[in-house]
């Protein structure tokens, strides 16, 4: 272990004694932050540090659930950052320029579609087409619907729910970092699909 390694190791095991103790969780974010801050992702030492900036991330997402950001079962955390936006191979639409610059906060999203269980759970009613099938996504739903839905799930729960936005959308799908073509978006949103609610974050 080189020495700078060895300091950020250091920084890291006192982070971590101090964030064990009785604390306010966003006492542990500030002290989290302050480490990420302190030692830089563009300037890394060794798969080891990197490591540590990951798990200093992963701290971060868990005192924020615990300070009244926790979602329902399935959530996922994702890292915010920011990407380019828009017709960057020249074959989209007039609304897809110019490319952009466009940055999201950390958030979290479901790992899967909203199912029939829980629209039932919520809305006394399952619209579903094929019915039968409680962890099967919803379907036969309206933007409106949706809206409704995600209201008297933030009423029953106390949270602060939405729909993603396509920021988000992109962020999940890992867009960010690299620019994607409408085709490569389509096909991972086939492959992976979209989740139909998440916990609100805001977007800069």
């Amino acid at each position: 272990m080189d020495k700078n390694t060895e300091k950020m190791q250091l920084a890291f095991n006192k982070v971590k004694d101090y964030t064990n103790k009785d604390i306010s969780p966003e006492d542990k974010i500030e002290a989290w932050k302050y480490f990420n801050e302190s030692f830089q992702e563009d300037n890394p030492y060794s798969d080891e540090d990197d490591k540590m900036r990951k798990k200093a991330d992963e701290q971060i997402a868990m005192a924020k659930r615990s300070k009244g950001g926790a979602a329902l079962d399935g959530m996922v955390f994702v890292k915010g950052g920011c990407y380019q936006m828009g017709d960057a191979f020249g074959d989209g639409g007039v609304d897809e320029k110019p490319v952009h610059e466009v940055c999201v906060d950390d958030f979290y999203i479901g790992k899967y579609e909203a199912t029939q269980k829980q629209w039932h759970e919520i809305m006394g009613n399952n619209p579903s087409n094929f019915k039968g099938c409680d962890n099967c996504p919803v379907e036969q739903v309206s933007w409106n619907d949706a809206q409704e839905y995600i209201n008297k799930l933030n009423q029953n729960t106390g949270k602060k729910y939405r729909l993603p936005t396509e920021a988000n959308g992109n962020m999940w799908l890992g867009a960010a970092g690299r620019t994607i073509n409408m085709q490569e978006a389509m096909i991972l949103t086939i492959l992976r699909g979209i989740p139909a609610i998440q916990e609100a974050k805001p977007i800069r």
